[in-house]
């Protein structure tokens, strides 16, 4: 029996961002079922894997075969706009860490990690873009080690950090600092809520986009927290 997998996505407007299934979890060897509410019978997937996903799971403590992708080396950067901190914070990897769920916000035990460098041409919108792609590939690994679902995992040690919420207003530009402390902060904004700066009573949006086109990372560090296994992959390469 292939293993069930079920994606839940907030609503079915977002179903163009999973035209990508097919690449990482192919029909001939796994069952893939997207869902807007938390299936009946979760009992009956060996993963349910959240994608963005806002509503509140009430079964978190029921079902022990959600697993949550978070977009920080966990536990620090629990909390909102992980892939806007990365950037802001310089950060030179960026790590994906995949945790059962939990009550408790990103702090659930880790099973995963994926990490790969952050190039001078990434931005949040191509980020956004390998993140998704990311996110389908590791629910891939983990069912080639744990075929049932049966995941293996250690606690988070440590409280780490929490990154607060970020809104629109967040994102004007402070005209009178220098151009090249603003650099990040454009690169990590994305379309749909840009930057942005008021002149002489006009409120201008700013986008940068880089002259070379980014190019998905040639090697994706994974680790397998609980148990004695990591690997490189290179399949983007």
């Amino acid at each position: 029996m292939k293993p069930r997998i079920c994606i839940l996505i907030n609503n079915y407007e977002e179903i163009e961002a999973l035209n990508i299934i097919e690449q990482y979890l192919p029909s001939h060897k796994y069952a893939v079922t997207i869902a807007c509410d938390f299936p009946s019978d979760y009992v009956s997937y060996n993963i349910i894997a959240p994608l963005n996903y806002k509503k509140i799971i009430k079964e978190v403590d029921k079902a022990h075969n959600i697993i949550i992708f978070h977009a920080a080396d966990l536990p620090n950067g629990k909390g909102w706009a992980p892939i806007y901190y990365v950037i802001t914070e310089k950060k030179e990897q960026y790590v994906v860490t995949g945790i059962k769920a939990s009550k408790d916000v990103d702090s659930g035990d880790i099973v995963i990690k994926a990490r790969f460098e952050i190039l001078a041409n990434y931005t949040a919108t191509f980020l956004r873009l390998v993140d998704y792609h990311l996110f389908f590939l590791l629910i891939a690994k983990l069912l080639e080690v744990w075929p049932t679902g049966n995941l293996s995992s250690i606690k988070q040690e440590g409280s780490g950090n929490y990154r607060k919420r970020r809104y629109p207003s967040d994102n004007e530009i402070d005209v009178s600092l220098p151009f090249i402390n603003l650099i990040p902060h454009l690169r990590a904004v994305e379309q749909q809520h840009p930057a942005y700066f008021k002149h002489e009573g006009e409120k201008y949006f700013v986008s940068v986009y880089p002259e070379n086109k980014p190019i998905f990372p040639k090697k994706v560090f994974i680790e397998y927290s609980a148990i004695d296994r990591n690997e490189i992959w290179e399949g983007w390469a």
